[in-house]
């Protein structure tokens, strides 16, 4: 038994105790998603980068490797796994999967019936089930008029192997549209359109547990070769995404990127898996700067070292690690808050001074007045004043009433608050928890060592981010490893997701008109007057669409009593679903592309709720990523108790400008 020691009458483990075993995490023994298919994943018309597997891969923590083949069927591809095959560098079981998607069906089901297709779907299973990987059962984009059969068995052979079902089918069915024929290779989603392969797998990838361990690397996007390394923090994938773009995980793509808007005639060049290439420790190049994130199988609880080891090109390379403790923090300025009633005649000006009632406070303390605001503070209050002159040692208690008396300056000579608490200004309130980058000094081992306490902030979650910075303008790795020392205390949570979208719940819809009014022509329900989609491309059942951006948004008021928000207890939930994409400008010739293998094709969909009559502060903001396809984005509102009487209202915008043709709110 390890040696105990007390702290405050508490047993602690002692340092030693808590090293545990040292695990590896490299290319090769990352946990991974590895996809069967055929060329829907194999991907042929997109630009390099941005093949689905690309656009799935980039937001999560789990490595991906591609191991489709075009024109290939289930029989073809556990075949590929027996002769070891080796596409794109690396063969099925070099890789070791932990989970394998089984994204074929479509060349499948040209010969076979679909009871054939299924005994085919459960030898692949078996053979996937062999080598250690769980398969997850997957539809394709489509599955012409054949989804609620091909649903069903596939539904049927997860249940068999106890395995998870994605059905995208069902879901691409009411986003796909119009195939404009520039952004498809024939049936073959392009650039722009295999987003609605990335969006709705990545609904059911989300509720996969945490993988155990892995190592991701990233080049840093064009557009941010010149920012310096303070601006590179993060807190969300997202957020690393927009800086920071993934080696590759295997794929095909169009040999001119120019031709991104009109890729159906375009030729390809096939990608080999840069993780492959790591794992056979060939050079994989990078620019100046690149990203390595290692999620480790335990918390900062749980770490007693950890270590980087780094072969490169560059042997002045320099390493850093993302630690929340550096970077600039700036504390904001404490103050009381007074709330006032409406009987004040005169205002205080800022400056003016006043004393206080409260004996906690000291009755002679003077304070002088910092802000006024009108309209807000609590409960009935006509708004409340700030006033600095208190310290965070003073005790400020969130209650009491009292009166105000002034020292100087023009407001009343006394003015009588109901409440009192402490306050701060909004403007000086700063978003502190970026952290920012700590170099680490080789040691004399070769590795950029963290010790047990160095840890402290460097561990975010179960994950150690790693920035590279060259000496000069490019670098190449050919091996990088993580080692971790510890005892694993992770906890894994799966959670099974059924998608459904309001058009399949019972129930009353609650916004009275989901849809637009004809293009070119106001829409009162609205207030705006509805455009046409350059492709002519909708969803099912729209036919216009409204823009939004930062300064241009659509609003919708939902009454009260339709949500029973009045109630005293809770009401359950409410889905607010947007069906929205992100559309740059089309350049079918390639004079202007806005997407490129180096862009970031992503806009923020923003919903802002709120209580009408009550104060913009008190709105919330929710938030999803759209990419360049249609895509069903849900927001679940919590019709929680005490809710008050007022209606509800929505206000949808975004960072860029995006595009909505439906807008759906239902209780569940």
């Amino acid at each position: 038994m390890p040696e105990m020691k007390t702290l405050n009458g508490y047993e602690v483990v002692d340092e030693k105790a808590r090293r545990g075993s040292t695990v590896k995490i490299n290319a090769l023994t990352s946990d991974r998603i590895i996809i069967l298919g055929d060329s829907y994943t194999q991907s042929s018309y997109a630009v390099r980068g941005k093949a689905y597997i690309n656009k799935l891969s980039l937001f999560s923590d789990y490595v991906f490797e591609n191991f489709a083949l075009g024109g290939d069927i289930y029989y073809g591809n556990v075949q590929r796994i027996r002769t070891g095959d080796d596409i794109y560098g690396i063969r099925y079981d070099e890789v070791k999967p932990k989970y394998a998607m089984m994204c074929a069906y479509t060349n499948d089901i040209k010969t076979l019936t679909v009871d054939q297709y299924a005994n085919a779907l459960r030898q692949a299973c078996a053979e996937v089930i062999g080598r250690g990987a769980e398969p997850i059962i997957c539809t394709e984009y489509h599955a012409h008029t054949r989804t609620p059969q091909i649903v069903a068995v596939n539904a049927q052979v997860a249940r068999e192997f106890g395995c998870m079902h994605w059905d995208i089918a069902s879901i691409c069915n009411i986003v796909k549209g119009n195939s404009y024929a520039p952004f498809w290779g024939g049936s073959h989603p392009g650039t722009r359109t295999n987003a609605m392969e990335s969006d709705n797998y990545e609904k059911f990838l989300k509720g996969l547990e945490r993988p155990e361990k892995s190592l991701k690397l990233f080049r840093l996007r064009t557009q941010h070769a010149q920012t310096p390394i303070s601006g590179l923090t993060y807190r969300t994938n997202e957020e690393r995404a927009e800086l920071f773009k993934e080696i590759s995980p295997g794929n095909r793509y169009i040999r001119n990127p120019e031709n991104v808007d009109n890729c159906a005639s375009e030729g390809n060049y096939i990608e080999k898996s840069e993780y492959g290439m790591l794992i056979q420790k060939k050079a994989v190049s990078f620019p100046k700067v690149a990203l390595c994130s290692v999620v480790i199988p335990g918390d900062y609880r749980a770490t007693a070292e950890m270590k980087l080891t780094v072969t490169s090109s560059d042997p002045a390379l320099s390493v850093y690690v993302k630690d929340i403790r550096e970077g600039a923090y700036t504390l904001p300025t404490l103050y009381i808050r007074f709330d006032y009633a409406s009987g004040v005649q005169t205002l205080p000006a800022v400056g003016d001074t006043y004393t206080c009632s409260d004996a906690s406070l000291g009755t002679s303390r003077v304070l002088t007045v910092a802000e006024i605001r009108p309209g807000e503070g609590d409960g009935d209050a006509a708004g409340y004043i700030l006033f600095s002159g208190v310290t965070r040692d003073d005790a400020i208690t969130d209650e009491g009433t009292g009166t105000l008396t002034r020292v100087s300056g023009s407001g009343d000579a006394a003015i009588a608050y109901s409440y009192k608490s402490i306050g701060y200004k909004p403007e000086e309130i700063q978003d502190n928890i970026l952290g920012g980058w700590k170099q680490l000094t080789k040691g004399t081992d070769g590795a950029y060592t963290l010790s047990s306490a160095d840890c402290m902030g460097c561990i975010q979650g179960d994950r150690v981010d790693y920035l590279l910075v060259g000496s000069g303008n490019s670098f190449a790795l050919t091996d990088i490893e993580a080692s971790w020392t510890g005892v694993p205390n992770k906890a894994y949570h799966r959670e099974r997701i059924s998608f459904l979208p309001n058009l399949g719940r019972d129930g009353t819809e609650l916004i009275a008109n989901p849809t637009f009014g004809a293009a070119g022509s106001e829409d009162s329900n609205w207030g705006i007057t509805p455009a046409s989609a350059a492709d002519n491309c909708y969803p099912a059942g729209c036919s216009s669409l409204a823009e939004v951006s930062g300064q241009t948004s659509i609003t919708a008021t939902v009454a009260a009593s339709a949500l029973g928000l009045g109630e005293q207890y809770s009401k359950g939930t409410a889905i607010l679903e947007v069906w929205a994409r992100y559309f740059p400008p089309v350049y079918s010739d390639g004079t202007g592309n806005q997407i490129t293998e180096d862009s970031y094709d992503y806009a923020k969909l923003k919903a802002e709720i709120g209580i009408s009559g009550r104060s913009e502060k008190e709105r919330a903001t929710l938030s999803e990523r759209v990419n360049t396809h249609w895509k069903i984005v849900q927001f679940p509102i919590y019709l929680t108790g005490g809710m008050m009487s007022g209606s509800l209202t929505i206000r949808l915008y975004s960072d860029k400008t995006l595009q909505i043709a439906r807008v759906s709110l239902k209780k569940i």
